[in-house]
């Protein structure tokens, strides 16, 4: 596997030096407010960039992690969701703490107009969303027939829509979760893991 980076909106292409070789199961994460900040994982290990991938340095994953979120209010936060629950770190992955949810979680986002909103898919019990960066979780999953949130995604300019992916395929709730109906229309209904 290998990295490349665009700073021209993909009309070009340079290759960056990966954190290891080979690279499985790999996900990266930008820093939304510094773009040279780069965040490299897979489910046990994380590398971290400050010079937008040229080198890179360990970090200390907080356990088995499927998703990690940076979110663009409070970039300084960096949220994983782990096979142990969801945990926060507030110093680049050095020291992590729970951030409230103790079961599996696979999945996390943030409503971007808000940097106190965050989502977090968690197995066997759907979409949590939490108005204080974690001190506090409600289950807002409700009627949506997703299965496990493998995906969210919350609508930058009408963050009350949320797009929810799982085992069962897409489904949309436009009143921040109180509500859900499917959102498969025009599409074969099928595992969604990644948007």
């Amino acid at each position: 596997d290998r990295l490349f980076r665009s700073d021209d909106g993909g009309e070009a292409w340079e290759e960056r030096v990966t954190p290891k070789r080979p690279l499985h199961a790999s996900s990266l994460r930008v820093d939304p407010l510094n773009s040279n900040s780069l965040y490299f994982f897979d489910a046990a290990e994380g590398f971290r960039s400050a010079d937008g991938g040229q080198s890179w340095v360990a970090f200390t994953l907080p356990a088995i992690t499927r998703d990690l979120l940076i979110p663009a209010q409070s970039p300084q936060h960096i949220y994983a969701a782990t096979f142990s629950g969801v945990m926060v770190s507030s110093n680049g992955g050095q020291n992590w703490a729970s951030a409230g949810i103790l079961t599996a979680a696979s999945s996390l986002t943030a409503d971007p107009t808000n940097p106190n909103v965050l989502y977090a898919g968690v197995y066997m019990t759907g979409l949590w969303r939490t108005t204080n960066q974690g001190g506090l979780w409600k289950n807002v999953h409700g009627d949506a027939r997703s299965g496990d949130v493998e995906a969210i995604a919350v609508n930058p300019t009408s963050p009350n829509t949320i797009l929810i992916g799982g085992n069962e395929g897409l489904v949309r709730s436009t009143t921040a979760g109180t509500s859900w109906a499917s959102a498969n229309t025009g599409i074969q209904a099928m595992r969604v893991e990644k948007f």
